[in-house]
């Protein structure tokens, strides 16, 4: 099984252009729909996309993540970006064009100096 868990503004047009995506992708790749819109806030859902198959089945690793890659890129060109990633995902999100990897990274040495907590993950 694959994640694939944008957010989305709860607003019904861009729910309805999310579902859209999600629904292509899925159909394009030949998988099964199944998923959750779940509240985050008045202003937020997220939709967590379940991509299941069969490893045992030749090729079906590689189809899945071609699914989950196409999707999820769909995702963030409109943007949908993602509530969490997995850690064949981390490519796939846009350096900032802004300061904020900067901060991020200086979040992260100043409350884990050792770097222990997922090292090498979500580009700090």
């Amino acid at each position: 099984m694959i994640f694939c868990v944008p957010t989305v503004p709860f607003e019904g047009e861009h729910v309805r252009i999310a579902l859209q995506i999600v629904k292509e992708a899925l159909e394009k790749y030949a998988f099964e729909p199944i998923l959750i819109i779940g509240c985050i806030s008045a202003r937020v859902i997220y939709l967590n996309v379940d991509i299941t198959y069969d490893r045992e089945v030749e090729g079906e690793d590689e189809k899945a993540l071609a699914c989950h890659d196409e999707m999820l890129g769909r995702l963030i060109e409109e943007g949908y970006v993602p509530y969490r990633l997995g850690i064949q995902s981390v490519r796939l999100v846009p350096e900032p064009d802004d300061d904020s990897g900067l901060l991020l990274n200086r979040l992260k040495e100043a409350l884990d100096p050792s770097g222990i907590l997922a090292p090498g993950r979500y580009g700090l």
